[in-house]
């Protein structure tokens, strides 16, 4: 079974098609997707051109970040709002 959109869910709620308790219980069991939204960030290289630095974690897919991974995301935001130019 796929997922839906939280759009989605919401539409079906107000609806009638689906309670609000079945809603959460959707959330619960991950079959309503969640949004992700991060402000992104670019740097302008010596030639002229855009950059976007990333983080990445490879092989993290479906693990819980330990205490150091998360001060170490929180640092690289940081140096990101210092040095870069918000792209949104």
């Amino acid at each position: 079974m796929g997922t839906i959109t939280t759009e989605q869910a919401e539409k079906l709620t107000k609806s009638g098609v689906i309670t609000d308790e079945v809603k959460t219980t959707l959330e619960k069991d991950g079959l309503i997707s969640t949004r992700r939204s991060s402000k992104s960030w670019k740097m302008k290289t010596a030639d002229g051109s855009w950059v976007f630095p990333t983080l990445y974690y490879r092989g993290g897919k479906g693990t819980t970040m330990s205490k150091k991974q998360v001060s170490f995301n929180t640092e690289f935001n940081t140096l990101c709002e210092k040095y870069g130019t918000s792209s949104k």
